[in-house]
C-alpha cells in the first residue's frame, strides 16, 4: 500500500509506475468542476464502493466490478464519502485497485485534495505493490 498519496487537480493516479503523478495523465483523477460535487474521475477505469465492512482484497473486488459496467462508473461522486471510505478501481488490463480515503478536503474547490491510501493488485501478479513515502516497489 501507498500511504498517504496526496491527490489534488493537479496530479493523477496510475495503476502503473510510477503510481503518483505529476500530470493529469494517470487513470484516476480529482474533478470538481461541478459546483455541487467533486468526483473521482477516469476515462478507462471503473469505481465501486466497499459497503458492510468488507474488506478490499483483489475477488473482492474484482467480483464488485463485474457488474459496474458503462459510463456512469468511470466518476465517483465524493458527497457522502469521508475518512475511511473505501472504493475498489479496476482498470481494462483487469488490474484492480483499494482506495482509502483519509482526509477529504472538498469544501474549497480551488484546494480541494484527498489523501488516500492505495493497493494495486495487477491481473498478472497478485501481490499487492506496496509501498513507503520513496517510490514504489514490489513485495
Amino acid at each position: 500500500m501507498r500511504s498517504p498519496v496526496w491527490l489534488d487537480r493537479t496530479n493523477s493516479l496510475s495503476f502503473g509506475e510510477p503510481m503518483l503523478r505529476t500530470d493529469r495523465g494517470g487513470d484516476i483523477r480529482l474533478d470538481c468542476e461541478d459546483d455541487i460535487d467533486c468526483e473521482l474521475h477516469s476515462g478507462t477505469s471503473r469505481f465501486t464502493q466497499l459497503f458492510n465492512g468488507k474488506a478490499a482484497s483483489p475477488d473482492v473486488c474484482r467480483h464488485l466490478l463485474s457488474g459496474a459496467t458503462g459510463s456512469a462508473y468511470r466518476t465517483w461522486s465524493l458527497a457522502a464519502a469521508d475518512a475511511g471510505t473505501q472504493l475498489c478501481v479496476g482498470n481494462a488490463a483487469g488490474d484492480v485497485a483499494a482506495l482509502t480515503i483519509q482526509v477529504k478536503q472538498t469544501a474549497l474547490r480551488e484546494d480541494a485534495f484527498l489523501q488516500l491510501g492505495m493497493t494495486v493488485w495487477t491481473r498478472h501478479r497478485e501481490q499487492p505493490h506496496r509501498d513507503g513515502l520513496s517510490g514504489l516497489a514490489g513485495p
